[in-house]
């Protein structure tokens, strides 16, 4: 475990194992314990290695077609439920990050029935694309957890309209040209996701799994409510942390405009309707369009 008590002093809100899950349940068991005593969450990239091995994108007809070693659902879904029995044997909190199946989306779901403090999120991409965006070996759509089928983005949606997945997060994770123009195998995880994550998840309130109202909580007061921040709330005494948004704007995703220096995106020439007008963190304007 890390120095959670340290970190926390330092100012950190939560501890996490993504980029590295924890397979050892005991020790994740001790860390929630210890987590929960001293009022830092943990944030669990729920995926049981083993069954991961040398996969790069998920297990299905279409990795079988492509000739690429697949990810079973599986391999999220029992890390997902190990997580919430231990939560629930604890008794102590816990986040499931970037949930991406619709096993996932029932495990969370039926734990909260039971009272269990498991909260979790999901990407815009999960509800967005389906695995068929690896076709053509598109690096720019490798993650991980990897893109999944169309019943798992049915399910992310069902989650999402009945509370079962708290909060939208982007996942945001840039990477260099070189660490993605290369062979599928080697290519590294992840997209960046911070300027499409707006107007995709804008799409949910078009399609009616959301209201707007509904959104804004996921997307801002939820997350803060989750991590125990003073933000995503506006009021007087609160942190002017606010993005106005302009839900009738329509763009292209091209890399030449994006703010981002990394341009690692599936979503490079969609057409998008809705974005960021101006965002202001500490009172301040940091950005304006």
């Amino acid at each position: 475990m890390s120095e959670m008590g340290e970190l926390k002093e330092s100012g950190c809100v939560a501890v996490s194992d993504d980029g590295k899950p924890v397979n050892n349940s005991e020790l994740m068991m001790r860390a929630l314990q210890y987590a929960a005593g001293i009022g830092i969450m943990v944030i669990s990239h729920a995926e049981e290695l083993e069954l991961v091995g040398e996969g790069t994108m998920n297990e299905g007809f279409t990795s079988t077609e492509l000739g690429l070693k697949g990810i079973p659902r599986v391999a999220e879904d029992i890390a997902t439920a190990r997580e919430t029995m231990l939560a629930e044997y604890t008794g102590t909190p816990i986040h499931i990050a970037h949930v991406s199946t619709k096993g996932a989306v029932r495990i969370i779901r039926e734990a909260k029935v039971r009272g269990v403090k498991v909260t979790c999120e999901t990407a815009p991409h999960y509800f967005t694309l389906t695995d068929d965006a690896v076709r053509g070996y598109n690096t720019n759509a490798k993650m991980n957890p990897p893109l999944r089928e169309a019943d798992d983005v049915a399910a992310i949606k069902a989650g999402l309209k009945d509370g079962t997945i708290d909060a939208i997060a982007t996942d945001h994770a840039p990477h260099h040209l070189d660490e993605k123009d290369v062979e599928f195998n080697i290519a590294m995880n992840g997209i960046i996701g911070l300027e499409t994550s707006l107007p995709l998840s804008l799409g949910l309130v078009t399609d009616g799994t959301l209201t707007i109202n509904q959104l804004v909580e996921k997307m801002s007061c939820i997350p803060s409510k989750i991590l125990g921040l003073q933000r995503g709330t506006i009021k007087v005494g609160s942190v002017a942390d606010i993005t106005v948004i302009d839900p009738t704007c329509e763009w292209v995703v091209e890399a030449d405009r994006l703010s981002s220096k990394s341009k690692n995106s599936p979503f490079l020439g969609w057409k998008m309707k809705g974005a960021a007008a101006v965002t202001v963190v500490d009172g301040k304007v940091a950005f304006s369009r």
